[in-house]
Order: structure tokens, then C-alpha cells, then sequence
């Protein structure tokens, strides 16, 4: 057995049975940790009611925080671990965990547990951020460095997106309490244009009807020939149209007050 500042390894000859692998993303870290913090916290609110009594006001727990220290071989040691790659310096590894805190983005923390025979005991995977990192060099570790490392669980979230089929908008202050707007009107039995003029403006005097006249002169004329032979007359706002008369209807109006506005 092997005792080197904390790290401790048991290896016969050159091959070592290691109980913990330690993997951010796709690098793992030659030698484990000779221990693993994971700090759960509450976050529980405590309230002084009048009566200066404390009531424990009950809420989720934080995220979770993970305490560790890797020590970065400065030379090739039988008790660590290596990737396909084989042997790297310190820096190799440093220069990873730089990457990771200058590209803010969450990676796999993987702690893979064995016994000495091999067999897996229980894994953490996990997502996570990086926190902070202390990176300490000691004479008495020669070339070998030491990272104290603080890890904290990420959990995705963000905005939920809306699919938004029509693409019509309106403004807030839109009056709901308006008419609908009509822009054609089918005469029934017994319309005139005076009724008329008052189902779709609101208002029926001889204004908006002669309004609806003037737009539809031919069809009115027309369907009226036999009576008034085409002339202009009041009474051809008090008469009935033939049913089935469509007729167009014009973006203007008269108001009670006599002015004309636009709809």
C-alpha cells in the first residue's frame, strides 16, 4: 500500500485495482480522491411569528455541492490510471479544467465505484457546473500539483416556447364592444335601405342610407325600375327591396352628430 499526501493506492507490481474512477466529461482523472464531499443543503425558511415563537417554513433542497481534491501526477506513477492517451503533465489537465470554466457549460461527473475484485459497487452520473478550483503546488509533492476542486449540480431550465398558429395580434386597448365590421349585407324580405343602413352602421337615417345607394346605384335601380323608373327619390330609401339583393357596404358612416368618419 502506497500513502502519498492523502491519496491512497493499492497496486501489485504494475497493475492496480483502483475503487474509484473519476471521469469530468470524456477525461478521467488518473488518481482518485482519497475522498469525496457531497454537501446536500436545506432550504428551509425559519419565520419569527408576534409572539416571537419560530415556525420552520418547509422548501426543496439546494442544489448539490461536491468537495474534491485530484492530485495531478508530475511523473508516471504505477498506482495511477490513464486513458488511451497514455501518461500527461499537469498542465494537460489544467488546461481542461480552464476550458470548462471559461465555456460555462454543464459536463458529466462520473464517480465509478469498484471493489478490489473488480466488481462495480454503485455509480454518480450527473450533470454539474464548475465552481471554483484552488490549484496548489507544495515542494513536498516534487513535481505532482493538487487541485481543490468545487463542483455544484446543474438542473436545465428555461423558458417554455410557445407555438403561435395566428399570427394576428391585437392591442390591448382594442374596444371588444364595437360592431363587426360589415362589408357586404344580403337583403331579406322587407328591407330597405334605411334599415339597412341601421344593421350594419347602427344608425339609420337618410345619410347612411343614401350613402349605401350612391355605392350600389345599379343593382338598387335596377331591382327598383318598375317603381321609380331609376330616378332619385327619398322614397326609394322607405321601399323594400327585392329579397336575395346583395348589396356592398362602404367604410363610411354618419354619425348622430351629422359628421362622417371612416370605420
Amino acid at each position: 500500500m502506497l500513502r502519498l499526501r492523502g491519496y491512497t493506492k493499492m497496486y501489485e507490481g504494475s497493475s492496480t485495482d483502483s475503487m474509484y474512477e473519476i471521469w469530468f466529461g470524456e477525461i478521467r482523472f488518473p488518481v482518485a480522491p482519497a475522498k469525496i464531499q457531497t454537501s446536500i443543503n436545506g432550504n428551509n425558511k425559519t419565520i419569527n411569528l408576534i409572539n416571537e415563537s419560530e415556525v420552520n417554513q418547509l422548501k426543496g433542497t439546494k442544489l448539490m455541492d461536491f468537495s474534491l481534491d485530484l492530485m495531478l501526477p508530475g511523473v508516471k506513477y504505477p498506482f495511477a490510471v490513464y486513458n488511451t492517451e497514455g501518461f500527461q503533465r499537469p498542465d494537460y489537465y489544467l488546461e481542461v479544467l480552464e476550458q470548462m470554466k471559461v465555456n460555462r457549460k454543464p459536463f458529466k461527473f462520473k464517480v465509478l465505484r469498484h471493489n478490489f475484485s473488480g466488481e462495480s459497487s454503485f455509480d454518480t452520473s450527473l450533470n454539474v457546473s464548475l465552481e471554483d478550483y484552488k490549484i496548489i503546488e507544495d515542494a513536498e509533492d516534487g513535481l505532482d500539483i493538487t487541485v481543490e476542486i468545487e463542483l455544484k449540480k446543474h438542473v436545465k431550465f428555461g423558458t417554455k416556447k410557445i407555438k403561435i398558429k395566428n399570427k394576428v395580434f391585437r392591442k390591448s386597448n382594442v374596444d371588444t364592444t364595437k360592431k363587426k365590421i360589415v362589408k357586404s349585407y344580403t337583403a331579406k324580405k322587407g328591407d330597405t335601405l334605411l334599415v339597412i343602413s341601421r344593421k350594419v352602421y347602427g344608425i339609420g337615417n337618410t345619410n347612411n342610407a343614401g350613402v349605401i345607394y350612391k355605392k350600389n346605384k345599379k343593382k338598387v335601380d335596377r331591382a327598383l325600375n318598375g317603381k321609380f323608373g331609376g330616378k332619385f327619390s327619398r322614397r326609394i330609401y322607405t321601399t323594400a327591396l327585392p329579397a336575395a339583393v346583395r348589396l356592398t357596404i362602404p367604410a363610411y358612416y354618419e354619425k348622430l352628430e351629422g359628421k362622417i368618419v371612416k370605420r
